[in-house]
């Protein structure tokens, strides 16, 4: 039986990039900062700049970005374990370009924004909520705020 695995310990058919981590909001708040800030969070060098640099440029060919066009992904590239904002008009957002993130499976929605220096996280308990109109409607709202 194929399956993606439940619980800790079993063995799973496919290894997901992002299933399984476990954190706080608190802690994945402090990530998402210090990925704002190049990779220094607290006045600490935690990733180095290059590090990041790498992490958050948009790695699909042309023929690879063909098969990546879903709902919540319009507009976007993918980097190193997450999405990089590279087309606003296709994606229908205000959000700056460049912008960067994470949206799980259940619920969890983040945006890094170096060039804003904001950090914007959505975090709700429902397996395949994906990118919902209240996430898209707080993001357009954050930005329009901003000054």
């Amino acid at each position: 039986m194929s399956h993606l695995g439940e619980y800790y310990g079993e063995d799973v058919e496919f290894e997901s990039g992002g299933a399984g981590l476990v954190s706080t909001i608190d802690d994945y708040s402090h990530f998402a900062m210090m990925m704002v800030n190049k990779g220094v969070y607290n006045g600490k060098r935690i990733l180095g700049r290059k590090t990041i640099e790498f992490m958050t440029q948009d790695k699909l060919t042309s023929e690879q970005k063909v098969n990546y066009q879903g709902d919540g992904v319009r507009g976007y590239g993918y980097g190193s374990l997450m999405r990089i904002l590279i087309d606003k008009e296709e994606a229908a957002t205000n959000a700056s370009l460049g912008e960067f993130g994470w949206d799980g499976w259940t619920g969890n929605y983040v945006i890094m924004d170096q060039k804003e220096n904001i950090v914007f996280m959505y975090f709700i308990q429902r397996c395949d909520s994906g990118v919902t109109p209240v996430v898209r409607k707080l993001r357009m709202a954050t930005y329009a705020s901003l000054e």
